[in-house]
Formats: C-alpha cells, structure tokens, sequence
C-alpha cells in the first residue's frame, strides 16, 4: 500500500539508529524475505481483501526470516473472533454478538442495545471497511439483519455490536504498547454524525494520558492475547483500542499485525520502537 506521511518517524528513527532498510510490498513475487534479518508489517491495509493469501505469506515470510509481529500472532489476529476467546479469560470486551457465515440472522440475534443502535462489521476487515450503523428502531434492527445477510452472501463472518454513546461523546483510546510496555495513548474523536475513529474518516486525533483503569485493560488483554497463543515474552508492537462502557473501558479491538502506530505523536515513539526491534537484531 502507499507509504503513509504517519511512518516518516519510523524511517527517521532506523536512520539515526543505522539499520538498513527498504519497503517492500508483502504480495510482491519478485521478492526474496529470506534476505531480510527482519520483516516489519506495517501498511499491509489491503490484506482483508485476499485475507487466505496474506495468512500463507505471513506463515511463508515467517519461516525464512524474523517477522514482527510472528506468524501465529498474525493469523490469529487477523479475524476478530478473538475478541470472543479474550472475553472468555475475562476481558471487558465491547458486548458482541458473532455471527459466523451459515448462520441465520434474525432480530432475536441483535445484542441489547440500550436504544443506540447496532454497528455491523466483517471479522475480517481494516478501516472500518464494510462498517455500518443502525437506529434502535424497527427499521434500523430490520437493516441490520439486512446487513448481517449481505455480509454472509459476500463469504464473510459478522460481528454485531450495540452503538455505545462514549464513541461519539469522548471518543476511542488507542493505547500503544511497545516490547510490552506503554509508549503513548492517542484519543480519536469521530466527525460529527460519524462513528468512524480512523483520521483517513475526519477523526481529530490527540495525545492524552491513558487512565490507570486503561492502561490494565491494555495490559490484561495483551497477557491473554499472549496466553492464549502460547507466546513467551512481549511482542514488539501491539495496539489496544478501548472505549468506555457503563463507566470502565472496554475493549474495541487488539492491533497486532499493521496498526498505525501514531508515533507522530510522540517524540520518542518512533525510537522506542526502532530500538526494540534492534535489541531483537542483536544491534
């Protein structure tokens, strides 16, 4: 995918830190992985759309050099029924109704929506691609049914959340998470009349100070993640996206394969996360 303006700070960063490096495009076949001491993910956003063929070039990339984050990491991440397995270790997970292809949905599926409304989206997706938001009312749980049916009808797998107001009032939390510590918090406020949090949707992004109540969600979801995959020690990068629900922050989604890392908005970020890697590289 193009390079965005967001990862200048990274290339800054290996430049101060000497280590030699270049883009390259994951689904390029010219390319040789194994030359590389490292492959770093980064703006693979177009991954969702041949979601089998990124999983092979992970697994294939991951058996021939060092990749960030590893390949198991990856795959799992990669469909968002993981929030179901991190809610059962206990989690506070955004309420979320998954609805697998073969499934049928029906009104009696919707999760209790406080009279919100409901969010629809695909368990495979980047962006808030393939995202859409539902009134409370009859009409609106009718077209979230409708949208449930047409994601299954496109092949994909479907999650179901009830609209939560903090989303629109404050916004999400994105905590980041470098070698397993906390690196910085940025708030994203959607535009007004859009529950989208990403910038490329209007979002007004800024750096805030993560409450302690955030900051042990980020760390419990990332030790389950972790527990559950069978990983010793802390990965590299990793973004915890919360919101708050019923007064606590609860979990929106776990970004461990290309997630913008805002390092932008911290001075050292993009150092802390050269420097983690290096420290991987023996440099």
């Amino acid at each position: 995918m193009p390079v965005e303006a967001n990862e200048a700070p990274l290339v800054e960063a290996f430049a101060r830190a000497g280590i030699d490096h270049r883009w390259a495009v994951w689904d390029d076949p010219a390319e040789d992985w194994s030359a590389f001491a490292g492959v770093l993910i980064r703006t693979t956003w177009d991954y969702t759309d041949r979601v089998e063929a990124f999983r092979s070039w992970v697994i294939a990339v991951d058996a021939v050099t060092t990749l960030w984050n590893p390949a198991p990491v990856v795959v799992w991440n990669s469909h968002k029924r993981y929030l179901a397995e991190l809610a059962d270790r206990g989690v506070a997970v955004v309420p979320t109704r998954y609805l697998p292809v073969g499934t049928t949905a029906a009104e009696r599926d919707l999760p209790d929506d406080g009279g919100h409304g409901f969010v629809v989206k695909p368990a495979e997706s980047v962006g808030a691609l393939g995202l859409s938001r539902w009134p409370a009312d009859a009409t609106g749980r009718a077209g979230a049914v409708a949208a449930v049916d047409a994601l299954h009808a496109d092949g994909q797998d479907v999650l179901v959340q009830p609209l939560l107001p903090a989303v629109t009032d404050r916004g999400e939390f994105s905590l980041v998470l470098v070698d397993g510590q906390l690196s910085h918090t940025v708030r994203k406020v959607p535009t007004a009349g859009d529950i989208r949090s990403q910038p490329e949707w209007g979002a007004a992004l800024s750096r805030v100070r993560a409450t302690a109540a955030q900051e042990a969600l980020a760390q419990a979801a990332l030790d389950a993640a972790l527990d559950i995959l069978g990983v010793d020690g802390a990965l590299l990068y990793a973004r915890v996206d919360c919101v708050d629900h019923e007064g606590e922050p609860s979990l929106m989604e776990l970004e461990l394969i290309e997630p913008d890392l805002y390092v932008g908005f911290d001075d050292g970020a993009a150092d802390r996360v050269v420097a983690a890697l290096a420290a991987r590289l023996g440099r």
